[in-house]
């Protein structure tokens, strides 16, 4: 039985220098949950130390929709990535 760790180092990306997600700063800020920092999958979100500015590093999505389930505060903006970017999907 495969790892989630062997079958995420299956997919590939094809990276896009504009990112598919944006947060608002203030908003982001303001919140105390933070849902985005634990319920990524691929650990995409990330709180800056000594700061309270999250960082995204929007070429590792998996493109699941799971922060936008998450984020109660309404601060994070989320599309697919425009076509032919993004992660390609490949099993084993």
């Amino acid at each position: 039985m495969m790892s989630i760790e062997s079958k995420l180092g299956l997919d590939k990306y094809v990276c896009d220098e504009q990112s598919h997600i944006a947060l608002d700063a203030q908003v982001c800020e303001g919140c105390k949950k933070r849902y985005c920092l634990t319920v990524c999958p691929a650990r995409v979100y990330r709180q800056e130390e000594g700061s309270d500015a999250i960082q995204v590093e929007h070429l590792a999505c998996l493109e699941c929709g799971t922060c936008i389930a998450a984020c109660e505060a309404g601060g994070l903006s989320w599309r697919y990535p425009q076509g032919g970017f993004g992660v390609k999907y490949r099993f084993a």
